[in-house]
């Protein structure tokens, strides 16, 4: 008999047995639930009934209370109280009853109007008496309503006992119902009692005739486990032993035949595990382009492969976009937006947001340069032009100087000549007083002296035209100097004052010479004259006297105005020395500053000819007004590329990590300290705070996900949001950087 009719049969018998008792089981708790059913349903009525009559004794309670009260306020109580009645009679109505009850309950309902009536009559009654009480209406009026009320009352207590005894005869016939469905209950637990014995019984037998099934497949089970171990602990067997007919028999043969096919799907599966070695090695060098191409055996295996072959395939994409944009980054492409691949995230979209975030570094720091170089092209380009015209102009006047130190040469040395002339005069002078004195004590001789003096009087006629030549020639020199001066504009205009001064000297030069030349003339005529009139001489001498005093004092002014035409010649010299060396100076610092600012210039053109050779963000422009928070955003933004992956390399099974709060990073820290910073009065920046606290709590879902080992795609569904919210706080770092260069050149233009 095989294993599976020996099954067969026990399954047979055992669903028999079940069914039996399944049927017996079902028909007696049938009965039971059937039971219990009608059991709660008179419960309820008995709870209903008991209501009913604690109503109706509380109607005759307030109708009492009222008619002795005289409480005409208290008559909408009774009305309440009728209609919870009426409820409690529709819901016994309602119920599943007997006949009998119902004809009770139909009767008690209709007592109840008259019941009601009669209430309402004895407190309306007592209500009347207490009023005519209160009006002092006593007499027979008043004794009348109260045997109205008496008599009621009478009434009351008859329909109220009426009504008693409707419900004592429902709850009477209640519980016949009740002990009539307890005795049901009674005899339906004793008969599943007798059909769970004779089932018990079945079960024993079914039991034995089990156990013996079971032994001989045990004893089967034996014999084949010995086998296997023949198998595990032999180093030559391959296979089992065949057991016997039935189904051990088969699994047996089964088995071998699984052994077979085994040893087939391993030689098959190393093969594939020695080619993914190889595939694998490859890609630990860097190349992508190979895949695992042999056929595994097992199902796991396939798919293990095809894993992998995705894995490599998805890596070299992702590998090979991002060499593309480092290439485009390489050749100066800088405005082309960078690709990114959808549903990457991790490190692989790190290496993205970091060529991003190095792209938008280089863009700024382009823009910046372009600003420089646009300035410094404009300021080199004024440089260079200021430097030619310092130049040309300190040419100009170190021509000019050299003229004007010729010309102050050739004043000084004629000053230096008309001072000796002075000094002749002055000592001709003091000669011609000697002989005038002497022409006076010697009156004698007056015609000698006269003859001497008239020669004396010719050598100063001539030395006084001298004198005048000499002021002629200052007078020109002066011109000129003044001339110079004024051409040499504010560095000559010490120079002009003193030209000045020298052409009034020689002015006054002049005047006295005229002077002199007059009194010459005088003195030959009066010498002429002594000769014929002697008597006149001492007169004539006298005269002479004065005359040569006036001279005297003349040529001492004139030898003093040439001294200081002397001193400040000297000094115009000195100082026209000084403003050529100056002059010379300020040629060679301006030839310098020529050189410098063509040099400057070759170096902005340089520097703008290799901006022109890159192509990078113009909105870049917009954003580079600070320096400093340049640098200092892109920073921030490299810092959480990396917070978010120094969290992730922690991420394992079972490993608490806990991630910084967004007021412990840097950029939170940034945040607070510039809260109150005119760029953070905006929506941005709020939407900033609040996108940069959702990304660090992401990132401790990511770690807390790791940690409770949920599956990938809820992992992926955190991460891929959380990779969407960095891209949100760069974008509003990159309007941030904008909006605050908006307020600073609005500033600017005020």
């Amino acid at each position: 008999m095989t294993i599976k009719k020996k099954s067969l049969l026990l399954i047979a018998l055992f669903t028999g047995l079940l069914l039996i008792n399944a049927f017996g089981v079902f028909i007696s708790l049938n009965k039971i639930e059937t039971s219990t059913a009608q059991l709660n349903e008179q419960n309820k009525i008995n709870k209903k009934l008991l209501l009913l009559k604690y109503n109706i004794k509380n109607l005759q309670e307030v109708a009492t209370d009222i008619s002795l009260v005289g409480d005409e306020y208290a008559l909408d109580d009774l009305d309440k109280i009728k209609e919870d009645y009426i409820k409690l009679y529709r819901e016994i109505i309602s119920l599943n009853i007997d006949t009998s009850i119902k004809e009770n309950i139909t009767n008690l309902n209709n007592n109840f109007d008259k019941y009601f009536v009669s209430l309402t009559n004895i407190a309306q009654y007592g209500i009347d008496r207490t009023l005519a009480y209160e009006n002092g209406l006593r007499g027979t009026n008043f004794e009348n309503k109260v045997m109205k009320v008496n008599s009621e009352m009478i009434r009351v207590d008859e329909y109220a006992e009426s009504l008693n005894n409707y419900i004592e005869s429902i709850l009477s016939i209640n519980e016949q119902q009740l002990n009539k469905y307890h005795s049901s209950n009674t005899e339906t637990i004793k008969y599943a009692s007798i059909v769970t014995v004779i089932l018990t019984i079945l079960f024993g037998i079914a039991l034995i005739i089990l156990v013996v099934i079971i032994r001989n497949i045990l004893s089967g089970i034996k014999t084949l486990d010995e086998s296997v171990k023949k198998l595990v602990d032999s180093h030559k067997a391959t296979k089992i032993d065949a057991i016997s007919n039935d189904e051990l028999g088969n699994i047996s043969i089964h088995f071998n035949n699984y052994i077979d096919n085994i040893q087939k799907d391993m030689e098959q599966d190393t093969k594939v595990i020695n080619e993914a070695s190889s595939v694998i090695g490859k890609v630990n060098a860097g190349l992508y382009n190979d895949r695992i191409k042999e056929q595994a055996s097992s199902v796991q295996v396939s798919k293990l492969v095809d894993a992998i072959n995705t894995m490599i395939e998805t890596t070299q994409k992702n590998l090979t976009i991002l060499s593309t944009e480092l290439n485009k980054l390489s050749n100066a492409k800088y405005d082309e937006p960078i690709q990114r691949v959808d549903k990457t995230t991790g490190l692989i979209a790190s290496l993205f947001q970091g060529t991003q975030v190095t792209q938008s570094a280089i863009n700024e720091v382009m823009a910046l340069i372009d600003n420089s170089t646009v300035r410094l092209t404009f300021s080199a380009n004024d440089l260079s032009e200021s430097s030619k015209e310092l130049s040309h102009s300190s040419n100009q006047q170190a021509a000019a100087l050299e003229e004007t130190a010729a010309a102050i040469e050739e004043v000084t040395s004629t000053i230096i000549h008309s001072a000796e002339n002075t000094i002749k005069m002055s000592e001709y002078a003091k000669n011609l007083t000697k002989s005038s004195e002497a022409g006076i004590l010697l009156a004698n001789q007056t015609s000698t002296s006269m003859d001497q003096l008239s020669v004396e009087i010719t050598t100063i006629s001539d030395a006084i035209k001298m004198i005048d030549q000499i002021a002629f020639q200052t007078n020109i020199l002066s011109l000129n100097a003044a001339v110079e001066a004024a051409s040499a504009g504010e560095a000559g205009k010490g120079f002009a004052v003193v030209a000045q001064e020298v052409r009034n000297l020689a002015s006054r030069s002049a005047q006295a010479a005229n002077e002199i030349q007059k009194l010459v003339e005088s003195a030959n005529s009066k010498a002429n004259d002594g000769k014929n009139v002697a008597s006149l001489m001492i007169n004539g001498f006298n005269e002479l006297n004065e005359n040569i005093a006036i001279t005297m004092s003349t040529i001492e002014e004139v030898a003093n105005g040439t001294k200081e035409q002397q001193e400040a010649m000297n000094q115009i010299n000195n100082t026209v020395n000084e403003l050529d060396h100056a002059t010379q100076r300020n040629a060679s610092l301006s030839t310098r500053i020529s050189e410098m600012a063509s040099d400057s210039k070759n170096l902005a053109l340089a520097l703008q000819s290799a901006v022109n050779k890159t192509t990078f963000s113009k909105d870049a422009k917009r954003r580079v007004c600070d320096t400093s928070m340049v640098f200092d955003l892109n920073k921030l933004k490299s810092d959480h590329i990396n917070l978010k992956n120094e969290n992730l390399c922690l991420c394992k099974v079972g490993n608490k990590v806990n991630v910084k709060k967004d007021t412990e990073c840097a950029m939170g820290k940034w945040i607070l300290a510039n809260n109150d910073a005119e760029f953070a009065q905006t929506e941005l920046w709020e939407h900033l705070k609040a996108t940069h606290k959702s990304y660090h709590e992401m990132i401790q879902d990511t770690v807390d996900l790791y940690k409770d080992n949920y599956y990938n795609g809820q992992i992926f569904s955190v991460t891929e949001n959380m990779e969407k919210q960095i891209d949100k706080i760069f974008l509003d770092l990159d309007k941030l950087k904008e909006h605050n260069c908006n307020i600073q050149f609005s500033k600017r233009a005020q």
